[in-house]
């Protein structure tokens, strides 16, 4: 009977660590089942999945279509989209989904750990993330957002240069830039924070990225989206 009590509390502790994981998982696998009844399509996540599939075939990537979602991208990250446009639409849309819903866990946990002197309990600072920005991560992943991951790739700089590691954050911040091209206005905190080396990493990082396109649509096609975009 003690050796069973003993393994009944061990298992509850392990459950008790997990709880918030268990918690996140159950709403996303109920969201998405509601999802799945109000919409056919993660709107957001639709356009860029699309133009993977014209890069592929070295296609135009900019169309009127494509409505107000048209230049929201880069051509680079058309490319970097490939993985997710070649299965079919029932295997991509939950993978995106449960990458979203991953990052944004990731994003908490992440921010919690930028925090400079924390005087709250993790589990209190979770429960008032969730309660005050809900809304907003819920929208995040129904829509199939990019905020989510431009977010978590900026708080990751941000670890970096807490931790001395500039290179590692001009990186990620360039990796944001062709996820949404207007994480630029935080070029001028890196060169501050991080310094040179940091401010190198980031231009290589972005020139590299400009002119991977060009081993699909030649160096003159390259030109042309770019003049595009």
């Amino acid at each position: 009977m003690i050796g069973d009590f003993r393994y009944a509390l061990r298992v509850w502790q392990r459950l008790r660590r997990w709880r918030w994981h268990l918690v996140v998982a159950a709403i996303a696998i109920l969201a998405y089942v509601l999802l799945r009844h109000q919409r056919t399509e993660l709107v957001d996540f639709a356009v860029p999945t699309r133009a993977a599939l014209r890069a592929v075939h070295g296609e135009p990537l900019y169309r009127p279509e494509d409505g107000h979602y048209q230049y929201k991208y880069l051509p680079a990250f058309a490319l970097a989209m490939v993985p997710f446009a070649l299965p079919p639409k029932s295997i991509s849309e939950p993978l995106w989904f449960a990458c979203t819903v991953v990052m944004a866990w990731a994003l908490v946990r992440l921010s919690l750990r930028a925090l400079p002197e924390r005087r709250t309990q993790e589990a209190t600072l979770i429960a008032l993330t969730v309660l005050l920005n809900g809304k907003y991560l819920v929208k995040e992943i129904a829509f199939g957002q990019f905020n989510l991951p431009l977010a978590l790739l900026i708080v990751g700089a941000l670890l970096g240069i807490q931790r001395r590691r500039g290179i590692l954050a001009g990186v990620l911040l360039a990796i944001g830039v062709f996820v949404k091209p207007y994480s630029l206005i935080f070029l001028p905190w890196l060169a501050w924070s991080a310094g040179v080396p940091a401010l190198a990493a980031f231009g290589l990082i972005v020139v590299g990225g400009l002119l991977v396109p060009a081993a699909i649509y030649g160096w003159s096609g390259n030109l042309q989206l770019l003049g595009e975009w």
